[in-house]
């Protein structure tokens, strides 16, 4: 690879994250492209191949691990293959990206880790919400002590799904479906990530329909003594927001907005002239921005092209990613708590946590 040579991406699954999120997102990558597509159905592969121009297309993963094919390759398949799959790339020298949840068990997550760290490759956790614009600007400001000391955060995801498009290994939490694994462990690596803390201690109901853990709800402790709690739902109108309080004041991310994000001084409330001027002076600057990006999703759509755009370059440099595989296990490890709170009805410790998924009950 010399410093002006284009980096050869394969990813491995043709479903709907690739199709309308990652595949979106690359086209703007700077110093990649996608090369190949794998997925064993081939009906579905060449047609996603199809629409983004993808030059090759195969059944069988582990042909995308050749160096004569790819120099990274993307793991989008069902959570439960991610390890087998990402550490049969690592070892054949590929650089990997793996798409959130990690995995499923301790023991995988604990072997992707191991895997990482004995290979002299870049990999990567898939927790593109560490891009988004509006969340590292909140980031930035939670590190510069405008907010005081910290508090609480919380964090609301709802992306509603019908069971009619739901592949089967999403009707169920063992198998990584629903709305504590899916969801809930983006939220859980936001909570470590904006704050710096770690998840000491969960407590989590869930609600299911015709599908496992169709609504949640997760209340948590972490180690500076904040405390968290999630909402999330695959039934209900798609919001994403979250919300980080301190002693000296708030702020607030609406994450599909391209003005969503707010900062109220200790006394402040949404009604007030002082916030409700900055707000309309936001929106005005954002706005064409906002109108802009609007056909990629925006900020959140943005999100993924900045995680592929950081791996490319990591990739470039000889670097570590910023969210390393450990990061995906600390994630999973609460995911863990949580399914197992859920379904005992008692808060349960992180560092206490099953190695596999409870099932629902």
């Amino acid at each position: 690879m010399t410093a002006t040579s284009v980096l050869r991406i394969a990813l491995v699954g043709a479903g709907e994250v690739a199709e309308h999120k990652h595949l979106r997102a690359l086209r703007e990558v700077r110093g990649a492209t996608v090369v190949a597509l794998a997925d064993p159905d081939t009906v579905r592969c060449a047609r996603v191949a199809d629409r983004y121009g993808i030059p090759q297309r195969l059944s069988e993963a582990h042909a995308c691990f050749s160096p004569q094919i790819a120099d990274i390759v993307g793991i989008l398949t069902p959570p439960g293959t991610h390890a087998e799959l990402a550490i049969a790339a690592i070892e054949q020298g590929r650089h990997v990206l793996v798409e959130k949840p990690l995995a499923l068990t301790l023991a995988d997550c604990d072997a992707l880790v191991a895997a990482s760290r004995g290979n002299s490759v870049s990999t990567m956790t898939g927790f593109h919400m560490r891009w988004h614009r509006l969340l590292s600007r909140a980031r930035d400001l939670i590190a510069s002590g405008v907010l005081g000391r910290l508090e609480s955060i919380r964090g609301t995801w709802n992306s509603p799904r019908g069971d009619e498009t739901a592949p089967p290994w999403k009707r169920a939490r063992i198998t990584g479906g629903g709305a504590i694994v899916e969801l809930g462990v983006h939220l859980f690596d936001q909570w470590r990530w904006l704050t710096g803390a770690e998840v000491i201690e969960v407590f989590a109901r869930a609600r299911h329909g015709t599908r496992d853990d169709e609504n949640a709800t997760i209340s948590a402790t972490l180690s500076n003594g904040m405390l968290a709690e999630a909402v999330i739902s695959e039934r209900t109108s798609h919001v994403i927001e979250i919300e980080v309080c301190g002693d000296e004041g708030r702020l607030r991310v609406s994450c599909q907005r391209f003005d969503g994000l707010e900062v109220y001084a200790r006394r402040e409330t949404a009604g007030m002239m002082g916030p409700r001027r900055r707000a309309l002076v936001r929106t005005l600057r954002e706005l064409p921005r906002g109108i802009a990006r609007m056909r990629t999703l925006g900020d959140y759509g943005d999100s993924y092209r900045g995680e592929w755009q950081h791996l490319v370059d990591s990739v470039r440099a000889g670097g570590t990613p910023s969210c390393t595989m450990e990061d995906g296990r600390a994630a999973v490890l609460v995911a863990l708590a949580a399914a197992a709170s859920a379904a005992s009805g008692r808060s349960v410790r992180v560092a206490d946590a099953p190695t596999t998924l409870v099932a629902a009950r």
